[in-house]
């Protein structure tokens, strides 16, 4: 299901910024990932008084880790999507997602009105 909605300059711009993304997140995981010697990312506190600061940051430095995971898993997604012509679809009803949206957001896999619906639908809206 290829939908031909972008120019070649606008799809070839978007999966380099795609590209470039994946790059910058692979980087951020594996700096986070060995990031060993940092006390507040191993939880580890100098004094008991500075205990529950190195938990939290030990949690934020997870919840980084995580978010940036799930953003590489959608990236490479998007890149999928590029390479086999169905990019600028929307997974929900099939419409074009848009050049300005995919611009804003790269690895968007809805159009803005899906979008809405289901942000309506979760009650996030």
């Amino acid at each position: 299901m290829a939908i031909e909605i972008l120019t070649q300059q606008q799809e070839s711009d978007l999966r380099n910024l795609l590209v470039r993304r994946r790059a910058f997140l692979k980087s951020a995981l594996e700096r986070g990932l060995h990031a060993d010697d940092d006390v507040s990312v191993r939880g580890i506190a100098p004094s008991d008084a500075d205990e529950p600061t190195a938990d939290v940051d030990a949690e934020l430095a997870l919840s980084r880790l995580v978010r940036d995971q799930n953003e590489l898993n959608a990236v490479e997604q998007a890149l999928e999507r590029v390479a086999s012509g169905d990019y600028a679809a929307c997974v929900s009803c099939g419409n074009p997602i848009g050049y300005a949206r995919l611009l804003a957001h790269p690895s968007a896999t809805t159009c803005l009105v899906c979008q809405e619906k289901r942000e309506t639908s979760s009650g996030r809206h």
